[in-house]
């Protein structure tokens, strides 16, 4: 399958930043701009309305802002790129999508707390086996590196089209189920990996 390959490559490369035209839109944060770095999910109490989300591309630390998102549809809140946009998809999903190309994209899902890991993971592979020709298990150490990352279930699956992956994730712990869909054209799913990480789960109202 010729999608793999390059998948495994951009990731090996530390999953790099998507091209520059496709994020013509989004607004750069300078260092020396005055935003508190974002941390990890946690607690979403008193969450300001914006951060700086830091990630890395071709070796070299980015800062780009992040606008508060709360979602209505879930009992969640992230931070999301600018020039990106979250909106809720049909109960309990939630969709953020790049603006200039809606189809590059990300649902949430937060799962019930006594969800099986087994079930999980089934219920993931069946539904990447109808996107696309083959499904992988990432088990690489790519993402283990990261705490948040550390004890997720990851899979893959790719066809013409491109690549769609799922990454679930304890957060606070209860599942989440990121599932990322991209596009033959975009190079990474860098951008979405780093909105992941300011999830907090039961935002304060």
């Amino acid at each position: 399958m010729n999608g793999f390959p390059r998948l495994s490559r951009l990731m090996a490369m530390g999953l790099a930043i998507i091209s520059l035209a496709s994020l013509a839109s989004i607004t750069r944060v300078e260092a020396s701009v005055n935003l508190p770095k974002l941390p990890l999910s946690g607690s979403a109490n008193s969450l300001p309305k914006e951060k700086v989300i830091e990630f890395s591309s071709d070796g070299r630390t980015q800062l780009w802002k992040g606008n508060l998102y709360t979602s209505k549809n879930q009992p969640f809140a992230m931070y999301i790129l600018s020039g990106y946009k979250a909106s809720p998809e049909e109960p309990g999903k939630d969709t953020v999508s790049l603006g200039k190309v809606p189809n590059f994209s990300m649902r949430i899902e937060v799962l019930p707390k006594n969800s099986q890991p087994q079930q999980l993971k089934k219920t993931a592979v069946d539904f990447l086996r109808a996107t696309g020709n083959h499904v992988e298990e990432d088990v690489s150490k790519t993402y283990r590196q990261d705490p948040f990352f550390r004890n997720a279930l990851v899979f893959h699956a790719a066809n013409s089209k491109g690549t769609t992956s799922i990454f679930i994730v304890q957060v606070q712990g209860q599942p989440v189920r990121f599932t990322v869909f991209c596009p033959g054209m975009t190079d990474s799913i860098a951008p979405f990996l780093a909105m992941m990480k300011t999830i907090s789960l039961n935002p304060a109202k």
